[in-house]
């Protein structure tokens, strides 16, 4: 025989659909917040200081950070609740060469110096430093882990 609830008994043994969403949220923005911070230290971590402002890291590893370490001091991240993700990334310093970000990817962009010929940009290529994807792959497979019992009523 099967036991037999009224409406209001059933509803309150099912779970709490608005209670679950709002420890949800709370979880999800407390773990991708810390894998940002986390991302975002790494990344930091990545760029070498060097007194020489000559001296430029090989394609393919991490640039230097030269003088002020401004370059390290450009790595933010935020979570963003619209779409339910973390944001790491440098702030864009020039819209003409796309530095800092530039490094990441390597290029090509055109300067226009005053010190050249008017009419005549000339193309500066850059060559691929990356810090931030390097970061982010060391530490996503930690993501299912920090995902452990983050929910809490």
């Amino acid at each position: 025989m099967q036991p037999k609830y009224k409406v209001d008994t059933a509803k309150r043994l099912f779970f709490d659909t608005k209670a679950i969403r709002k420890a949800t949220t709370r979880a999800e923005r407390r773990v991708l917040s810390k894998f940002g911070a986390e991302v975002r230290q790494v990344a930091q971590s990545r760029i070498k200081r060097v007194a020489n402002k000559r001296i430029n890291s090989t394609p393919g590893k991490s640039p230097f950070g030269h003088g002020d370490q401004l370059l390290r001091k450009l790595i933010y991240f935020f979570y963003d609740a619209k779409r339910r993700s973390v944001l790491i990334a440098p702030a864009q310093l020039n819209r003409s060469t796309g530095a800092p970000g530039r490094l990441e990817q390597g290029g090509v962009y055109r300067s226009k110096s005053k010190f050249l010929k008017k009419g005549e940009p000339r193309q500066i290529k850059i060559a691929k430093r990356p810090y931030m994807q390097p970061s982010f792959d060391k530490l996503l497979p930690s993501v299912p882990k920090r995902w452990k019992d983050s929910i809490k009523p």
